[in-house]
């Protein structure tokens, strides 16, 4: 154990001779606990006022008063996001504790800016690139400390909880930004407009050899240019410089089987509501870290700081390459989906394309469990090699048809907030006026029993109709020949599994407002009954058919009254249009 913090010492650049007042502490304590957040914003101020090369600034109050800071490290002593964001130099943005219970990140952004600013050992690690350091994103779930906080992992001693004081879970909450921790993200990265983002994370699940995981966003929606520079440059490039750092690094992917790896391991696709998907369809690179929870805490700080250099490294070393992705990517995208209207992907499916994978795991027996009632699997420690197959690759099979445009109604502010917030342009109509669009009615609506995010959510099916509609003076045109397509696609279509709509943003729209007495239906049910033989039809097969129908008045005659003019022409009709 000593030899190995020894040696990791080393290869991080770590000096020894350097002063406690310096030490964070994860040192301080022989890498058993971090920071509070009290103490974690003090270090990052006390580095501010020690450099004229960083600046902490703040980003947003948490809902239980917490301020939340980004940190801006920049060689050309430039800390306006607006002048950044048009800067030649690649921009990483590093996010840190969103599951704060998971906290390796900010204690590895400590260690890394310190040897940059500070001890100024990698200084010219900023010679390319800046760099913005969220410290901790979930303030207020970091401060929920407790010792047992995640049954699953090893360390630090104290840590964090998983979900926000209003206990949300930020990381499925980047579409629909409900929280102002991520309504704060999204105005910071329209601000700055990143080319690499990292989340940093610690994972759960089987006991495995690899110290870290990650995954960059590299198929899907991901632009051609983006996906072919992952897969060409990026991944090798990580894969070779954190395993030459002494760590053994892998894939973020899932066994299809933990207790038998022989199966094979699938690749995925990142939704959008989580934070490296959501990246992926703003045309950036999108990264998720996810160091391994039953590796010593220790490891998972050096293992995190390797992967984080590794990317400085990188991007100094292909800045106008960087540069120049970001710029085409949205050019693609504008071209694909805002000018050629191809189809959009919105879900995806395994191909049967595998390649040899040598799968480093740990022993397990499944052993008899009285408490369980059953075997469990037990990990005995042994460290074992073995060649499987990784399907790596995923194709769409789900896709939606891309309009010129949306047209939704000013009354829906809800929504018409949240696509400003991402950054959506738009126009306003000018005068009331008769369009040719789509629309959709839904049927067969079911809710959740349980809420999901403090949202109860809604399945459906619809029908689509080409119709003349009126649109009204005020109301929000949103075109798709925009680089941030995928967003409006993935929020206003109702088949995507994180719109609008299946967040429950428009459940209004399921609710009957108006009702019928029985007294004032009955004749003008009688009436339609006598007069229209199709509906008369209709009716009568529905009564020899329906058993539970024809026992109940207020079925008969709901029959004939949602054919009646009477009946809400609203109820169940989608408030979106799309126009072609």
């Amino acid at each position: 154990m000593f030899k190995y913090v020894l040696i990791l010492c080393v290869i991080t650049g770590f000096i020894n001779a350097q002063s406690d007042d310096w030490k964070t502490k994860f040192e301080l304590s022989n890498y058993k606990e971090t920071n509070n957040y009290k103490e974690t914003i003090e270090y990052f101020k006390k580095i501010e006022k020690n450099t004229e090369f960083a600046k902490l600034l703040p980003l947003a109050v948490t809902p239980q008063g917490r301020e939340l800071y980004y940190f801006v490290v920049n060689k050309d002593k430039e800390f306006d996001l607006n002048i950044i964001k048009q800067s030649d130099k690649s921009v990483i943005l590093i996010q840190n504790g969103i599951h704060a219970g998971e906290i390796e990140g900010k204690d590895a952004c400590m260690l890394l800016l310190r040897d940059i600013l500070i001890t100024k050992g990698k200084e010219n690690l900023l010679d390319n690139v800046i760099i913005i350091v969220i410290p901790v994103i979930n303030a207020d779930g970091h401060e929920r400390i407790g010792k047992y906080n995640r049954i699953n992992q090893d360390g630090p001693l104290y840590m964090g909880w998983r979900t926000t004081a209003q206990n949300l879970n930020l990381n499925r909450d980047y579409l629909k930004a409900d929280s102002p921790e991520i309504k704060a993200f999204i105005k910071l990265f329209n601000d700055v407009n990143p080319d690499i983002f990292i989340d940093t994370h610690t994972t759960d699940g089987l006991d495995m050899q690899p110290v870290i995981t990650f995954s960059a966003e590299g198929q899907g929606t991901v632009p051609p240019v983006i996906s072919k520079w992952i897969n060409d440059i990026y991944n090798p490039f990580m894969n070779k410089y954190v395993t030459e750092k002494g760590f053994i690094i892998a894939p973020f992917a899932n066994l299809n089987d933990n207790a038998d790896p022989s199966k094979g391991m699938n690749g995925w696709v990142s939704s959008p509501k989580l934070s490296s998907g959501y990246v992926a369809v703003r045309n950036r690179v999108g990264v998720l870290i996810e160091t391994h929870c039953l590796k010593p805490y220790n490891e998972r700080v050096f293992s995190t700081l390797s992967f984080l250099e590794a990317n400085l490294v990188l991007a100094n070393k292909n800045n106008k390459e960087i540069k120049q992705n970001s710029k085409i990517a949205d050019e693609q995208v504008i071209s694909k989906y805002g000018l050629k209207k191809e189809l959009f992907p919105v879900g995806f499916k395994l191909t049967k394309d595998s390649v040899a994978y040598t799968w480093k795991g740990i022993k397990a027996e499944l052993k008899e469990s009285i408490v369980a009632g059953t075997k469990i699997l037990k990990y005995t420690g042994e460290k074992y090699e073995k060649q499987i197959q990784y399907f790596p690759e995923l194709t769409a099979n789900k896709f939606a048809k891309v309009p010129k445009y949306y047209v939704i109604p000013q009354e829906w502010q809800n929504v018409i907030e949240v696509l400003k917030l991402h950054g959506l342009s738009f126009e306003r109509v000018k005068n009331d006026t008769l369009i040719l669009a789509e629309q959709c009615k839904f049927k067969n609506v079911k809710f959740s029993e349980l809420p999901y995010e403090g949202r109860i959510q809604p399945s459906f099916e619809y029908d689509i109709e080409q119709k003349n509609v009126s649109i009204r003076g005020g109301d929000y045109i949103f075109y798709t020949k925009q680089p941030l397509v995928g967003i409006l696609i993935y929020l206003l279509e109702p088949n995507t599994n994180d719109s609008f709509v299946k967040w429950g943003f428009f459940n209004s729209i399921f609710e009957y407002k108006e009702y019928f007495e029985v007294y004032s239906m009955e004749p003008i049910a009688q009436k339609m009954y006598d007069e229209n033989s199709q509906l008369r039809e209709e009716f009568n097969n529905k009564i020899n058919s329906d058993e539970k129908f024809k026992n109940s008045v207020e079925a008969r005659l709901n029959f004939f009254y949602e054919k009646s003019e009477y009946y809400d022409k609203k109820f169940n009709i989608y408030p979106v249009l799309k126009v072609y």
